[in-house]
């Protein structure tokens, strides 16, 4: 592997270094021949190809050797001893039909999806949980660190996964809670991806259980407290009963209120926002820390010092050969 693959580009100096030491060797050769003579120059030549040859030679491996050592290029490897967070992570993402409304582009749900990708993509030796809930929660992968699965899952996940209407907010941490084993001496955490709005149950309950069970719920609020409409994957614009536009709004008073109980935090997500997984990792990394284990890792061995020493010593050999006298040449 190389740490820094876009040196190797620089191999494509190497013709135009063989040009110029075959220019170099040209010149040198018509310039004995006019110094040594006819009775000479066979043996002056013999010298000078061969000497001209090894160091050339040498200078190549001196070049090869010099842009692998700068690309980072390790091969073999060893064991490390790291210190991993022994954290396990329930994502809960609400997919009610309510996640569908268009807020800053795109709808609400494909915010949190993007969203839910690239915090993930920041957690290292961290087992993960999918939950998803609507007007019922349902575990779609178990705590694992397989990240194609959560992957894979993402992909698919939409309000036509669950065919229960409403949006049970209290079942979906519930749920979650529920995703955890029972006995852990690990740091466990809730990342609550929701809009908030919820029909029946008590999510506020929900959270106290969390609370006593240790188990903070980081909050995601998508969405804005202006409201919008909720397209329907048809492309039909959601209605109520009279026909009117159905005008969904963040209730993040509610939410606020789920992460303030569990001893979690809530951050507002209204749109594109890139920032927001080192805001999410920031806050649960506070609360981690202690909760440290020692692992081991396998990693590349890094070559730099050998492949600079040998660059060195090539580099030497090229100069030494064309620096050494040869003995009874004139």
């Amino acid at each position: 592997m190389f740490d820094r693959p876009a040196v190797l580009f620089l191999f494509f100096l190497f013709p135009l270094i063989a040009l110029a030491w075959r220019i170099d060797f040209g010149r040198g050769r018509t310039t004995l021949r006019d110094l040594g003579g006819g009775w000479r120059s066979a043996v002056l030549l013999d010298v000078y190809v061969f000497k001209s040859f090894f160091s050339f030679l040498f200078f190549t491996l001196f070049f090869v050797a010099s842009v692998l050592a700068l690309a980072g290029f390790r091969w073999g490897e060893h064991l490390v001893e790291e210190r991993r967070s022994g954290q396990e992570l329930v994502i809960c993402l609400d997919v009610s039909n309510s996640m569908l409304a268009e807020e800053g582009g795109d709808s609400r749900l494909e915010h949190s999806i993007r969203t839910i990708r690239r915090t993930v993509a920041e957690l290292e030796g961290v087992r993960i949980a999918l939950v998803v809930f609507k007007g019922q929660a349902v575990q779609l992968i178990p705590l694992t660190e397989d990240r194609y699965v959560l992957e894979t899952a993402l992909r698919h996940v939409g309000p036509l996964v669950m065919t229960d209407p409403g949006s049970g907010l209290e079942n979906g941490i519930r749920q979650s809670l529920d995703s955890f084993p029972a006995s852990a001496q690990t740091y466990r955490s809730i990342l609550l991806v929701s809009d908030g709005e919820y029909h029946s149950g008590n999510p506020l309950a929900a959270a106290e259980e969390a609370r006593s069970a240790g188990i903070p719920v980081y909050v995601v609020a998508v969405g804005t407290q202006q409201g919008a409409q909720v397209r329907l994957p048809g492309g039909k614009v959601l209605s109520d009963r009279n026909g009117n536009p159905v005008i969904t709004r963040t209730r993040l008073e509610d939410l606020d209120r789920i992460a303030e109980i569990s001893g979690g935090r809530v951050f507002g997500l209204s749109g594109e926002d890139r920032e927001m997984p080192e805001k999410i990792l920031g806050a649960m990394k506070a609360q981690a820390e202690g909760n440290m284990v020692l692992g081991m890792r396998r990693e590349k061995k890094d070559r730099f010092r050998l492949l600079v020493f040998l660059s060195l010593l090539f580099l030497a050999l090229s100069l030494a050969v064309r620096a050494v006298r040869w003995r009874n040449v004139l």
